[in-house]
């Protein structure tokens, strides 16, 4: 593999990783506050389709972390940081 070649390939892997932590991230923030936004909806037909949709998201986020850890993958701690102070303004905003 050439030198450029080498560079492509890094680069490719660097916006990969990038991706999947914003996504993980994305999966993580939306899965807190389907989990209060479920709750305020408790025995509301509402309810039912916050739980579907935070069981979809969170296989998602499962396979996301799987992926992330078989590719060796670093973890972004800046990212969930992120996703968390997002969701609780989120939170704050409804």
């Amino acid at each position: 593999m050439s030198y450029h070649e080498k560079g492509r390939y890094a680069m490719a892997n660097k916006h990969l990783a990038i991706y999947l932590n914003d996504h993980l991230a994305g999966a993580t923030g939306a899965l807190e506050l389907l989990t209060h936004l479920t709750e305020a909806h408790d025995n509301t037909p509402v309810s039912d389709v916050l739980t579907q949709l935070h069981a979809e998201i969170d296989a998602e986020r499962q396979e996301l972390e799987h992926l992330i850890d078989r590719l060796h993958i670093t973890e972004s701690g800046a990212r969930k940081v992120g996703a968390w102070l997002g969701e609780k303004l989120a939170y704050v905003k409804l």
